[in-house]
């Protein structure tokens, strides 16, 4: 898996019909949670 920007992940989101409810950061900034809900 690469790397991919939270900008290019919330598009990717959008794209599927995936609305993002919330998202939790480490404490240094690297590492990212995101829950989201389909869309249905």
């Amino acid at each position: 898996m690469r790397r991919r920007s939270q900008k290019e992940l919330d598009r990717l989101m959008a794209h599927n019909d995936i609305h993002k409810k919330t998202m939790l950061i480490d404490d240094f900034g690297i590492f990212t949670v995101s829950s989201a809900k389909i869309n249905a």
